[in-house]
């Protein structure tokens, strides 16, 4: 699956996601979800983030909002934590 910035754009609608030590927020026009998780240490951060990307791509195509994308790839990632080791 390729996905260029704006299809991320399109699909984001307004949201943004940022991942901080012990969530992951995502940032929408009135609104900020705290998702809860423990931001791995040194060169998994990245992994991580491409993950969740991923998990938040698949998300948004399956017609998730943004927040039950993001909610959901965490779940995943917290479920297959070795993946990111």
């Amino acid at each position: 699956l390729e996905v260029n910035d704006n299809t991320l754009k399109n699909l984001c609608a307004g949201n943004c996601v940022k991942i901080e030590a012990n969530a992951v927020k995502v940032y929408s026009k009135n609104s900020i979800a705290k998702i809860p998780f423990r931001k791995p240490r040194g060169n998994y951060i990245k992994k991580f983030a491409d993950l969740l990307t991923a998990y938040l791509v698949k998300g948004l195509l399956d017609g998730k909002k943004v927040v039950e994308a993001v909610k959901y790839g965490v779940k995943t990632l917290e479920r297959n934590s070795k993946k990111i080791r």
